[in-house]
């Protein structure tokens, strides 16, 4: 897999509310800032959650979609057939 993003520290950063927030998810193309929490046990955790969520998107990306089709025309013949 490769990791698109990581969790750094970035001193005084704070979040969209103004709190303290200085654990960050960056990506690692451009430096973006995706997203900011108070700890870097919360960071972890919340980029745990969005590789869990990538890896949930990519079961039904449109790449897949071929084989679901394939697979439906295979279960229409089979019902035709029986």
């Amino acid at each position: 897999m490769i990791k698109q993003a990581y969790v750094a520290q970035v001193k005084g950063h704070k979040n969209n509310r103004g709190e303290l927030a200085e654990f960050v998810i960056k990506k690692h193309e451009t430096g973006e800032i995706l997203s900011s929490h108070k700890t870097r046990e919360e960071a972890e955790k919340h980029l745990q959650q969005m590789h869990e969520h990538k890896n949930k998107e990519s079961a039904v990306a449109p790449e897949n979609f071929k084989w679901f089709k394939n697979i439906d025309a295979l279960l229409d013949r089979n019902c035709v057939d029986s």
